[in-house]
């Protein structure tokens, strides 16, 4: 059973042409984020809004110091509603009581040797009409209202980690490699840039993209095309080894899934840029479920067991999946965003994992995930470093994040892997059960990358660059996967 997407207006604007009338679907790129509320089919998420309630302040303090203010209101609000709405709850009840109490007379009236007249039953009948009638607004009201209070707990970013540093700067924890490429000078201006040297290598092409598809994109020639399937294949052999599953992902999700897994602005008033895919009018009436492009195979991969119930004999579930990645927000234009950097489409892979509930084998998967990482940098020979990285910098769904910086000759540090601990955040709003004998709670999530190729191919261009040679080489992890290639020259 597919989870049914959550109604939410939604402002999007075409990328190229409208087409609407001879029923095509175009890419859409939407610009501003709406609460899922959810249809009448729709799955919405569940909440212990008690919980919620009771660390109403918690909530408060964490969403300012992850650099979420708007967000801040919103658990103090969900316990003033649920206090607001405790009266009419109440009277809810007492209502029902008292109908329950009439319907039983009444029935009571039918049997043989009754002493309730037929004109006391039919006394009793229009007083469970009248008690019906005041019922059934109070009932419509209670659950308008518990509906808004579960959407603003949709809406609530993860609590953190206590070991989560509080500011904006990640706290160094282990180093890959360490001063191995990050001691070397070059003169002013001298420093290898990967985009010189993918164009003079004839293995990096950014100027036919912009003709075709705009700035953020690129295209990979020659050995630079056999750089990045042997990029995937290296990473995905590491997991492999490390008892994940292979999955080929789709890149084409319901629009819904994306905040269910945790893909929020911090802003909720501003933009998530996200690639839509555009319905016909025909499936805009039907209410035919809108389809995104996945901006990372985090979602599929999370959402393929979206309303199942997991158990011990199935978690750890440890899937790797390589994919398309497709994102809007590549950047303003400039020397941090330049070439492979931050670009709007490219090739990754990504591992996910649901686990059992509880610290001990969350905190184990996460490792796991980490520990791959580590050998897989550690292999291709780069500087790196690991990062516990502070509250302002984690996304919504996550308690917990680590990153790994590589060393970029021409930037300095940069991202090229993080790995996150989740919880019950996606499981809660996928619908994701775990069930052990009576016992019935929600599977935890924990994700991470294992490549994402096109700023691991900036590193190594930059870091293997021979400029005497006008050669790149290459780490000896990847010279079976490059065919026995060991370093990257011009071609005649």
């Amino acid at each position: 059973m597919p989870i049914r997407p959550q109604t939410s207006l939604i402002l999007t604007r075409a990328i190229g042409y409208s087409n609407r009338n001879q029923g095509c679907s175009l890419l859409k790129w939407r610009r501003a984020y709406s609460a899922p509320s959810g249809g009448a089919d729709g799955y919405k998420g569940h909440f212990s809004l008690k919980d919620i309630a009771g660390k109403a302040e918690q909530y408060r303090e964490d969403c300012l110091q992850r650099n979420c203010a708007k967000y801040a209101p919103l658990a103090p609000e969900i316990a003033a509603l649920l206090v607001s709405i405790k009266p009419a709850q109440q009277e809810e009840v007492e209502l029902n009581t008292e109908i329950n109490k009439v319907e039983r007379l009444i029935k009571s009236s039918l049997s043989k040797g009754s002493t309730i007249t037929p004109e006391q039953r039919d006394e009793l009948t229009i007083q469970a009409r009248d008690l019906k009638a005041k019922l059934q607004p109070l009932t419509a009201s209670i659950k308008a209202k518990v509906a808004h209070i579960n959407d603003l707990a949709y809406q609530l970013p993860n609590l953190s980690s206590p070991s989560s540093p509080i500011g904006t700067e990640g706290l160094v924890v282990d180093q890959i490699h360490a001063s191995l490429h990050s001691q070397k000078s070059y003169a002013s201006g001298k420093a290898p840039l990967h985009t010189t040297i993918g164009q003079t290598l004839s293995i990096l092409d950014f100027t036919s993209a912009p003709k075709t598809a705009g700035w953020g994109f690129y295209t990979l020639l020659n050995d630079g095309s056999l750089l990045e399937e042997a990029l995937l294949r290296f990473a995905t052999d590491t997991a492999l080894a490390h008892a994940f599953k292979r999955i080929t992902p789709h890149s084409a999700i319901y629009s819904h899934l994306i905040p269910a897994c945790g893909f929020q602005p911090r802003d909720p008033t501003a933009t998530q840029q996200v690639y839509a895919l555009a319905r016909p009018d025909k499936q805009v009436d039907e209410g035919t479920s809108e389809l995104s492009l996945a901006g990372t195979a985090e979602i599929p991969l999370a959402a393929r067991h979206a309303l199942d119930t997991l158990g011990p004999a199935q978690t750890p579930i440890k899937y790797i999946g390589a994919s398309r990645c497709f994102r809007a927000e590549a950047g303003a234009r400039g020397a941090a965003t330049k070439g492979l950097y931050r670009v709007h489409e490219f090739t990754k892979a990504e591992m996910f994992a649901w686990t059992a509930p509880g610290e001990e084998e969350h905190e184990r998967v996460f490792q796991e995930l980490v520990s791959v990482q580590r050998e897989i940098f550690t292999k291709l020979e780069l500087e790196c470093r690991v990062l516990e990285m502070p509250k302002g910098d984690l996304g919504h769904a996550a308690y917990r994040k680590w990153d790994i910086e590589a060393w970029f000759p021409s930037r300095g540090w940069g991202e090229v892997t993080s790995a996150s601990m989740c919880r019950d955040y996606q499981a809660r709003r996928l619908g994701v059960r775990w069930k052990q004998r009576a016992e019935s709670s929600w599977a935890w999530s924990v994700n991470g990358t294992a490549m994402a190729v096109p700023r691991v191919m900036a590193a190594l261009l930059e870091c293997g660059w021979d400029a005497e040679r006008e050669v790149v080489k290459l780490p000896e992890a990847l010279w079976d996967y490059m065919g026995g290639l060991k370093e990257i020259g011009k071609r005649d």
